[in-house]
């Protein structure tokens, strides 16, 4: 009897040790993780994701940023959010009577209707100032979040857009001169357009927009969002004759390049390409007494200053870019020189610029006169 009682009693034993090694202790769940798989303007789909086994219910808990008022669904896709509004999201798993917490998401819909890829395209009815961007084959954009806002963003820098405006189908906004305060300088080498994206602000969300649309300016070939840095610059100075060079009394020189050029008006919408003055010196090397400073008030149109031997100023020859007022690649002056008091040799022309009492000054081309 006695051994039966003894056999009993390590097979009870045996027995045991083999149930606990088939059935481990259940860890819970552990590793939750919470993403955006995508958003609209009034949905967010997310992904949810536990280590830990099955048997689980998820609850999605979502409220207003910062409000603690949290509502719950089961559905991984969220629906009726506002458009442009930050949102805090996170999940629990319940399984076997225990509550697990994933980590808590920020989250804030589109402020419009915004696929990435779409491209999205520009013009600039203003060059420099007054932009447009479109989707592709004109897709809409619905509804803008309000307030509306932007930067205009350059490298690493950035200052305000100008009347932000939208309709369901353009976005029009207007780089102002505080731009200038954000372009790298050129003094060493000479850069003039630069490429920019805006960031734009919808209520609570961000978006950052650039275009591949390109404008032939007939000299190159530039992005529409880009920004010229209106610091003057002369290319070329051609010397040609006239008939008042016949009498050794005159010559005609025409620096061509980047500048202002006032006599082209006034645009309709703004004065941000006009400049509030400007004056062209050419001054000899050898001898920087015989130098000449021309102004604004000393210009006159081209064809009397070519046909009147008495005239002593400069002209505009014109741009080469039809309806693109003030500053850009394409701009062409005339220069009537005085043959008595320029005499032989090279000088250099230089192009001054003031506008908003700040003075732009362009680099010194040297031209010989013979």
């Amino acid at each position: 009897m006695k051994k039966l009682l003894s056999l009993f009693i390590v097979l009870s034993v045996l027995f045991s040790c083999s149930s606990e090694e088939d059935s481990p202790t259940d860890s819970g769940l552990t590793n939750l993780q919470i993403s955006v798989q995508s958003k609209s303007t009034n949905s967010v789909t997310l992904s949810t994701t536990s280590e830990g086994g099955p048997n689980f219910t998820t609850v999605i808990n979502y409220a207003l940023s910062g409000t603690g008022n949290f509502q719950q669904t089961s559905s991984n896709t969220i629906n009726g959010l506002e458009k442009g509004t930050k949102y805090d999201m996170f999940f629990t798993r319940t399984r076997n009577g225990q509550d697990y917490t994933s980590p808590t998401l920020s989250v804030t819909t589109l402020g419009f209707t915004h696929t990435p890829g779409n491209p999205l395209f520009s013009r600039d009815t203003e060059v420099n100032h007054l932009y447009q961007v479109i989707y592709e084959g004109n897709t809409e954009f619905g509804d803008f979040a309000q307030p509306l806002s932007g930067y205009i963003i350059i490298e690493n820098d950035s200052v305000p857009l100008l009347n932000v405006t939208a309709t369901s189908t353009q976005i029009d906004f207007e780089v102002g001169k505080n731009v200038r305060t954000i372009l790298p300088t050129t003094a060493d080498n000479y850069q003039y357009n630069y490429p920019f994206e805006i960031g734009l602000f919808t209520n609570e969300a961000y978006t950052r927009i650039t275009t591949d649309t390109q404008t032939n300016t007939l000299t190159q070939p530039r992005s529409v969002f880009s920004i010229d840095n209106h610091v003057p610059y002369i290319e070329s100075g051609v010397l040609t004759g006239s008939i008042c060079s016949n009498s050794g009394k005159r010559g005609i020189i025409q620096p061509g390049g980047r500048f202002w050029l006032r006599d082209q008006g006034t645009s309709t919408n703004s004065d941000y390409n006009n400049q509030d003055n400007y004056n062209v010196k050419i001054t000899n090397i050898v001898d920087p007494t015989i130098s000449r400073t021309y102004l604004a008030s000393d210009i006159f149109p081209i064809n009397t200053l070519t046909g009147d031997c008495t005239i002593e100023g400069m002209a505009l020859v014109g741009s080469a870019v039809n309806g693109r007022r003030g500053f850009h690649d394409a701009n062409v002056l005339s220069l009537n020189l005085n043959r008595n008091f320029f005499i032989d040799g090279d000088y250099t022309i230089q192009f001054i610029v003031e506008d908003d009492n700040t003075s732009y000054f362009s680099n010194e081309y040297i031209v010989t006169l013979d």
